[in-house]
Formats: C-alpha cells, sequence, structure tokens
C-alpha cells in the first residue's frame, strides 16, 4: 500500500520539514503546497537534501490560497491530481503543515491496511446544530473577500431575502464599503441554491481518501464543473466540497465512510480556530482513542518539546 501525504502549509519550514521526515519511510511520497503568498526560499532550504520522494512545489506548481476560499480547494485538488498521476494506488492524506503523527509509521500504514477501502473524514449533513444557524448560510449566501488576510470576508444573504434586511448584515455591507468595497454584484440578485443532484455534507478539512475515492471525486467533477462554479461563493468551502461529493459517492455504501483520523481541540471557545497543543496537553493526547493517527495544531517555537514528547510516546501506543 502507498501512503500519499498532501500538506498544505504557509508558515514554519523546519517544523514542515519535521513532518514529512517523522512520516518518511516505503512506499509514502509527499507533495508540499507552500502558500504562493509567502516567501519560497526558506522552504527550499529547509528541504535540502530531502529524498525523491518529496515533491516540494515549484513557484509555477503552487497555489494562493485565502481562509475559507475556494483555492483551498483548488490547491487540495492540485495535491490530488499529482498523487494520482503516480499510478500508485493506497491513500490520500491531507495535512497541513501543523500536523504531527501521534503514531509510528508501521502502526499508520497497519491501521490503513486493514481496512483498505474505507475513506477516513468527519462528516454530518446539513441543516446541523454543529454550525451557525445550521450551517445553511454558508451554502444559501454569498462570500466575499475583503482581502486575503484569515477572515477578512463578509456574507450576504441575497437581496430578495427577509435576512438581506437585517441589521446584522447591513453592518456588514458597511463594513464592505468602509473598506472601498462595492458589493453590488448581480449575483445577488439571485437566489442561491445547492446543486440538486447531492446533498450537501461538511466536516473538517483534514481527511484520508482511497485513491479509488480520489479517481471517482475527480470525475465527478469533470462530469458536473457547475458544483465548482457554485462553490465559489461558499464560505469555508472546504469544509463541505469535498464531504458532499464522498458521501453522495457513496450514498449506498455507507460502510466506506469512517470518523476522522485527524484530531483537533476546539474546546477554547476564545479561538478561531484550533488551539496549539503543548506539553502539558501530553495526558490528553494519551487518552486519545488509537484511531486517531494525527493531530493539529503544533507550533514549535512555541514548544517544542511536545513534539519531541510524541516521538517517544508513538512507539509506546497500540493500535
Amino acid at each position: 500500500m502507498n501512503l500519499h501525504y498532501l500538506i498544505l502549509a504557509h508558515t514554519q519550514p523546519a517544523q514542515v520539514r519535521r513532518l514529512v521526515d517523522r512520516l518518511l519511510g516505503p512506499n509514502t511520497y509527499f507533495y508540499v503546497n507552500i502558500d504562493a503568498s509567502v516567501e519560497l526560499q526558506p522552504f527550499i532550504e529547509a528541504f535540502r537534501g530531502s529524498p525523491p520522494e518529496v515533491n516540494l512545489l515549484s513557484d509555477r506548481e503552487r497555489y494562493a490560497t485565502s481562509w475559507g476560499d475556494i483555492s483551498l480547494v483548488d490547491a487540495t485538488l492540485n495535491l490530488l491530481r499529482l498523487a494520482l498521476a503516480t499510478d500508485k494506488d493506497g491513500y490520500c492524506i491531507l495535512m497541513s503543515g501543523q500536523d504531527y503523527p501521534l503514531r509510528s509509521n508501521q502502526r499508520i500504514r497497519n491501521f490503513f491496511q486493514q481496512r483498505p477501502t474505507t475513506n477516513y473524514l468527519e462528516s454530518f449533513k446539513l441543516p446541523t446544530k454543529l454550525w451557525c444557524r445550521g450551517g445553511m448560510a454558508r451554502i444559501n449566501d454569498y462570500k466575499f473577500n475583503l482581502s486575503g488576510q484569515r477572515e477578512d470576508c463578509v456574507v450576504i444573504p441575497p437581496i430578495f431575502t427577509r435576512r438581506f434586511f437585517r441589521l446584522g448584515v447591513l453592518k456588514r455591507w458597511t463594513k464592505a464599503l468602509a473598506r472601498g468595497k462595492l458589493i453590488a454584484h448581480r449575483k445577488l440578485l439571485r437566489r442561491r441554491k445547492f446543486p440538486a443532484y447531492l446533498e450537501p455534507y461538511g466536516g473538517e478539512h483534514w481527511w484520508a481518501l482511497t485513491t479509488d475515492t480520489v479517481k471517482d471525486v475527480l470525475a465527478f467533477l469533470i462530469d458536473h464543473p457547475d458544483y465548482r462554479i457554485y462553490h465559489e461563493d461558499t464560505v469555508l468551502v472546504e469544509e463541505i466540497f469535498l464531504h458532499s461529493i464522498v458521501n453522495h459517492l457513496y450514498r449506498d455504501r455507507p460502510e466506506r465512510i469512517a470518523p476522522k483520523v485527524t484530531y483537533a481541540n476546539w474546546n477554547e471557545e476564545s479561538e478561531s480556530g484550533p488551539v496549539n497543543f503543548r506539553l502539558q496537553d501530553l495526558d490528553l493526547i494519551k487518552g486519545l482513542s488509537p484511531s486517531f493517527l494525527f493531530a493539529r495544531k503544533f507550533d514549535q517555537t512555541e514548544d517544542a518539546e511536545i513534539l519531541n514528547a510524541l516521538d517517544a510516546y508513538r512507539g509506546e501506543v497500540s493500535v
């Protein structure tokens, strides 16, 4: 079995190299997209001497990504195509540059070999109690970027809806105007309708899919080019795009989808994303289900000892 690690990174060259080094092994391949908005040279230096199985995308190949934007999906699809081009069947595992393995490489491989046709991703049908307003605003409203900065966008419902005239929406509109962004696009004159040929599902962006599933996903997108076009207006699209397709593909075979294998700590409401793990969180990590193979996020400039502790711990746990 081949393992294809797809890595989206934008910071911490040394940490990204450390992640790759920890996962190196037989029949293991890496495809690393460094966000095109950051300087590539520090990553080139960090990856100097890496084996040929590590593919650090060049300036010409890499994608710029924005928070919650279709560009994240495009970058991910590009990595998937690169993995499939090798014609090496197995798993495609999507990671951020701030992920880290919780298990040894052999245990990770054994895990995937035990159920070689199973796809591991968080997925739930929309609407859901897990997301604000059931998550329906994500697929019914229009997202407009104000810049490439994190969360710097506005989400506006179509004009011919009651919600358009609510105070919160008008404030968002005013915010855009104050930034010199005139949001008066003709698309606001029509309602958004999720494509009728599948149901909307959501979940975290990070997953592990079989190469057979990836082939079917890419074929689906060729047959339905309107699906990507629709999602150009979706906020946090990376948490809906592939999840809906995969659940559609296996709507009659639910056993082909299992829970995610990457753990993130969302327990602190003050954070807009998962909290960074520190050495003090080691007991929490040790108490996780053995089906969690990876975790995020880590920052070795804040606490490198947690990574050192995980390197020692991974060989002790049984899967």
